[in-house]
């Protein structure tokens, strides 16, 4: 710890929203050129505090300290002023502009008595911007014709070149391949040496402990722990972050008596796509499929979903070879396709929860002339809720007001009162913190009990490591290898994936 005055310091931070509080009492100090990890489930309320700290909301209670100074922080504007820069989860570009234009967004500097746009003194700065983030751009390029990556940098950028005493950066890596978010911890340390202060809030534990110097736990709106990184193990942090809950441990041994084939693909390729694709999937096994981005993984199972067509190869649904026209063919059959785009897999987001989850099966709640009974819809809408921990006020609360978490478990539990003899997850838990993670995580080893073929396709090593029985890595539209038992380590997974 340095013995200078702390650049921040909130203290006793408490906050109400009708009755329910949502933070309780916060205090933690930031220094100077630290990265503070601000780390909890969703709804532990560390967005609630972030935007008390950059002017979005008021506290009920409590200080902030700035410098030395106390403050008084009553609106975005005042923190900005105060060097207070705060990089949402959903980026603010303005995609159809250019990259000087973003970075020079209300700030730009202008020239004679017309006060014209000055293009060279506009470049110079945005030019200054990139190179804080060692980034190398066209000045000229449409931000909307860039990788998320470099979008996010761009913000970033935009953020720094006003030197901000704190930056606040929220989930920056959610929509990243894992290349470009090690790019981004690499300059994030960069920016520490250069004596930043951040704080960084992420659901990816590896990525906080790898860049955090300390971590402050929230759960429920109260202060956890706060802890040193070289202090703590990824399991205690866990432990903190969700208290006393079941784990979902790694299966030390994959099952060795796997059930009957049921999925098999033969030489399956789309062009440009992927190539030669053979594997089988047994019933009671969860099949992980990991690769990098852009490794062909999710478009090889939107073809076996029928979404797209394939160029050559064979697939094979309970030993008979099958062709999906569409994916209402393949539901028919019996698989079933959890996405993380919740647009692709169906979510409406204007019907409420219950409508959500029992969309896909409405004949088994329709007596002999269709008329739909309500009441066990209701019920089995709640058993449902009840099983996946889904947190509603009510099963006729529209989807769109949950969480991204609970939408997600929304979508499986759609699936839980089909006939589906095969389920296939895509990035299942993106975007959804650990606690939700561990109850999906239980729900599709459930699955695999009731004697379900799984395949969890997902860019998170450690939940392809937990999940699967066996791991098939994809790269560059091939299954590079398939690793089972002891062979499952998170090193050589990387090695093939990245290779």
């Amino acid at each position: 710890m340095s013995m200078g005055t702390p650049v921040l310091e909130m203290k006793n931070i408490s906050k109400s929203y009708s009755g329910g509080r949502v933070l309780k009492n916060i205090s933690f100090v930031l220094e100077e050129g630290e990265i503070l990890g601000l780390v909890g489930e969703n709804g532990a309320g560390k967005s609630t505090l972030m935007k008390i700290l950059s002017g979005g909301t008021q506290p009920n209670e409590g200080e902030i300290i700035l410098d030395g100074r106390l403050i008084e922080i009553t609106n975005p504007i005042v923190a900005k002023r105060l060097r207070i820069a705060m990089v949402q989860q959903e980026l603010s570009l303005i995609s159809s502009l250019t990259v000087t234009d973003n970075i020079v967004l209300g700030q730009e500097k202008r020239i004679g008595p017309l006060r014209t746009f000055d293009r060279k003194a506009n470049e110079k700065y945005a030019r200054q911007a990139l190179k804080a983030v060692d980034l190398d751009v066209s000045l000229d390029a449409k931000v909307g014709t860039l990788s998320v990556a470099n979008q996010q940098m761009i913000e970033i950028a935009r953020n720094l070149i006003q030197e901000p005493r704190v930056l606040i950066l929220d989930e920056p890596t959610t929509a990243l391949t894992l290349m470009e978010a090690e790019y981004l911890l690499r300059q994030m340390i960069l920016l520490k040496e250069k004596k930043t202060s951040i704080i960084f809030i992420s659901h990816k534990l590896e990525e906080i402990m790898k860049v955090c110097d300390r971590m402050i736990v929230l759960r429920d709106g109260n202060k956890e722990g706060e802890v040193k990184k070289d202090e703590i193990t990824r399991p205690e942090l866990i432990k903190l972050m969700v208290g006393d809950r079941e784990f979902f441990k790694r299966k030390s041994e994959s099952k060795n008596s796997t059930g009957d084939v049921i999925l098999e693909t033969k030489n399956l390729s789309k062009k440009n796509v992927f190539s030669n694709i053979s594997f089988q999937l047994h019933k009671g096994e969860v099949l992980g499929f990991f690769g990098l981005k852009g490794a062909g993984r999710s478009e090889l199972f939107h073809s076996i979903f029928g979404a797209d067509s394939v160029d050559g190869g064979e697939i094979f649904f309970e030993h008979k070879k099958v062709n999906f026209n569409n994916p209402g063919e393949a539901i028919k059959a019996g698989i079933g396709l959890v996405s993380e785009d919740r647009k692709f897999s169906g979510i409406l987001p204007n019907m409420d929860v219950k409508d959500n989850i029992l969309i896909s099966n409405l004949m088994a709640f329709s007596n002999s002339v269709g008329v739909i009974r309500e009441k066990s819809m209701q019920q089995m809408a709640e058993s449902f809720i009840d099983k996946l921990k889904i947190k509603v006020h009510s099963v006729n609360q529209p989807v769109k007001r949950l969480s991204g978490g609970n939408q997600q478990k929304t979508m499986i539990s759609r699936w839980l009162h089909t006939d589906s003899k095969i389920l296939i997850f895509d990035e299942p838990t993106k975007g959804v913190d650990v606690g939700a993670k561990q109850d999906i995580y239980a729900q599709i080893k459930q699955f695999t009990e009731e004697g379900k073929g799984i395949v969890v396709i997902s860019s998170e090593l450690e939940e392809v490591m937990l999940v699967s029985d066996r791991i098939a890595v994809m790269k560059q539209g091939k299954i590079d290898t398939l690793l089972e038992g002891t062979d499952v380590d998170a090193d050589v997974i990387m090695h093939h994936a990245a290779g």
